[in-house]
């Protein structure tokens, strides 16, 4: 695989299109099924949904996205949203 170019890098990551980047430019594999669709968790009375972008030999990238628009979670949320 060549390497990953850093300007493509760039445009993905600046429009959030992870699937694009993880699937077309560094070879990982689509979500299928269930795995593609979103699961909201609840913490601290905001809902964050975690959906499935790419996979690969059994590990998957997952995007997290709050349900309403707010401010960054501080510090301790996104660290137990992490695990």
């Amino acid at each position: 695989m060549p390497p990953l170019d850093r300007a493509v890098l760039h445009d993905h990551l600046a429009a959030l299109r992870f699937s694009e980047l993880f699937t077309q430019d560094m070879g990982w594999d689509w979500p299928a099924g269930a795995n593609a669709n979103p699961f909201p968790i609840t913490m601290e009375g905001r809902v964050f949904e975690f959906r499935t972008v790419a996979h690969k030999r059994g590990v998957g990238v997952l995007h997290c996205m709050p349900r309403d628009p707010g401010p960054l979670p501080p510090p301790s949320l996104r660290g137990r949203l992490e695990r």
